[in-house]
């Protein structure tokens, strides 16, 4: 299997169980064998994950006071898949993203919603559903005094977002040419425009 611009892409959402799992484990391949080229990535995802972990308490403050009150659910279905970019940042940080839950409408409440709120925690879910706030909520949030911190956070974990992201690309480029040396996948020639989604 072989990375492609698809992949990389924002809006790809893996919907497919084989396919997220193949790209699951070839990240975790990438990242175990790649380990000290990636430092810089894995430098950013722990600085996002720490940025998640100081918005939380605010957001979730927010959402219990905002949500109860809502009369559509706003987090569901179509929104709670993981794009390329997630299993990267999750892949950097030695975690695996939850199993995929296949089926349902697009419309209907996520699958990870519980009644007390989302059962992932912040920094483990798709970023969908980090970067999205409904206006009930920012109606409640924007009048809070510690708003201004809070979207300074945010915009914090944004840029890293960004960085992470840019650097994967860099490191990934060569590993969407296809090897003219081997028929198969698994090239030894370790030439870096031969690099592969399956480095062996």
């Amino acid at each position: 299997m072989h990375m492609t611009a698809d992949y990389l892409s924002e809006s790809y959402n893996f919907r497919d169980p084989l396919i997220y799992e193949q790209v699951v484990l070839s990240l975790e391949k990438i990242f175990s064998v790649h380990h000290q080229e990636l430092t810089k990535i894995t430098w950013f995802a722990q600085k996002i994950q720490e940025g998640f972990q100081r918005i939380d308490t605010f957001i979730r403050q927010a959402n219990q006071n905002v949500c109860p009150l809502c009369k559509d659910v706003c987090c569901i279905r179509k929104h709670g898949h993981y794009t390329y970019e997630d299993l990267v940042y999750l892949s950097a940080l030695g975690l695996r993203a939850p199993h995929l839950i296949v089926g349902g409408n697009d419309r209907d409440p996520c699958p990870y919603l519980l009644e007390t709120g989302c059962s992932i925690e912040r920094s483990r879910r798709p970023s969908h559903c980090n970067w999205y706030f409904c206006d009930s909520l920012l109606d409640y949030i924007e009048p809070q005094s510690t708003y201004r911190e809070f979207d300074d956070s945010l915009r914090d974990v944004a840029e890293l977002w960004i960085g992470m992201v840019e650097e994967f690309r860099k490191f990934s480029a060569p590993l969407s040419v296809q090897c003219n040396h081997a028929k198969t996948d698994r090239c030894h020639c370790r030439q870096a425009e031969c690099r592969q989604i399956d480095p062996f």
